[in-house]
């Protein structure tokens, strides 16, 4: 299991991996174990949820580099669905489930995990947040 994830066969985690199949077309084994491949397919989401939100031209590499994390604008639509699974990779289920909807209890979600993670636990998803999301 990646740092900091939901523990081994979590139902969360395969809610993860079954979204980023299905949403990212990812080819996951959906096993609830959060290791190298599903991380990098989520990176990948995040390269990807970028690029069509914000038009930002990233390689779909699953790779975290200096351009990805760079990147970072903001939060909408695709954007926080990708947020979202990231939440449930790291044993965070939601009301709402992943719906692409940041509301109440998205932002709690995020609080949670910043918590964890022991960063600033403000609710706004931003790039440290989504690099921790991310395994890196």
């Amino acid at each position: 299991v990646g740092k900091g994830t939901a523990s081994t066969g979590s139902s969360a985690v395969k809610t993860a991996q079954t979204a980023l199949n299905s949403k990212f077309k990812a080819g996951l084994t959906v096993d609830g174990i959060w290791g190298s491949a599903s991380q990098k397919a989520y990176i990948k989401a995040i390269q990807t949820a970028l690029n069509s939100v914000y038009g930002t031209g990233l390689t779909t590499d699953g790779i975290w580099g200096t351009n990805t994390s760079n990147a970072w604008e903001g939060a909408n639509n695709l954007y926080v669905g990708v947020l979202q699974i990231g939440l449930y990779a790291h044993g965070i289920t939601l009301n709402n489930g992943i719906d692409n909807a940041f509301g109440a209890a998205t932002k709690q979600g995020v609080k949670k995990f910043q918590t964890s993670k022991r960063l600033t636990a403000d609710g706004i998803a931003g790039r440290d947040t989504f690099a921790k999301l991310a395994g890196v």
